[in-house]
C-alpha cells in the first residue's frame, strides 16, 4: 500500500511504500505528528497511527549489579545582574547592605544591616558612607562580578 504525508511546507508529498515512510522518520526528516493519508484514504491521520505498532521495543532492563545510568544535568545560564541596579542600591540604601543582597554577596550584607541595626543606627552613617562608595565601584566597573562570579550587565 502506498502513502502519502505532508512535508515541510505542508504540501502533500508522495506516493511513498510504509517501508520508505518508517526510513524518513527514522532520518528526521518527518516526525511522529506527520500528517499520513493512505492513497485511497479518506482522513490525514498522525504518523504515529501508522508507526506504534512498528516502533522498536524498549530496551532490556538493566543488568543487576550494574549502576543505573546517571542522569546529564541540565545547565541553564545564569541571570546577569544589573551594573546599574547595583550601584544605585548601594548609593541609596548601603546602610542596610541591600545592593549586596541582590548581587548575592550575603555576608557583607549581614555585616551591613548587623552594624546599623544593633546599634541603634549609631553606626548607620559609616554603613552608608561603605555603602555610598561599594556603589560608585560597581557603577565605575571596579566591582564587576556578583557572588556568583557571574559578570554584571550594563
Amino acid at each position: 500500500m502506498k502513502y502519502f504525508y505532508a512535508d515541510a511546507a505542508n504540501r502533500p508529498a508522495g506516493p511513498v511504500e510504509f517501508d520508505e515512510l518508517r526510513r524518513l522518520y527514522c532520518a528526521g526528516l518527518i516526525r511522529i505528528d506527520t500528517y499520513v493519508i493512505e492513497e485511497h484514504g479518506a482522513q490525514w491521520r498522525p504518523l504515529s497511527v501508522f508507526l506504534i505498532p512498528e516502533l522498536p521495543p524498549l530496551p532490556p532492563p538493566p543488568v543487576p549489579g550494574m549502576p543505573p545510568p546517571v542522569p546529564i544535568p541540565l545547565t541553564t545560564i545564569p541571570e546577569r545582574k544589573s551594573k546599574l541596579a547595583g550601584g544605585l542600591l548601594g548609593i541609596f540604601l548601603g546602610w542596610a547592605g541591600v545592593h549586596n543582597f541582590y548581587l548575592g554577596y550575603y555576608g557583607r550584607g549581614v555585616a551591613q544591616v548587623l552594624l546599623s541595626l544593633c546599634c541603634c543606627f549609631v553606626l548607620a552613617p559609616l554603613v552608608s558612607i561603605w555603602g555610598l562608595i561599594e556603589g560608585i565601584l560597581i557603577l565605575t566597573g571596579s566591582i564587576s562580578t556578583d557572588g556568583n562570579g557571574v559578570p554584571l550587565r550594563d
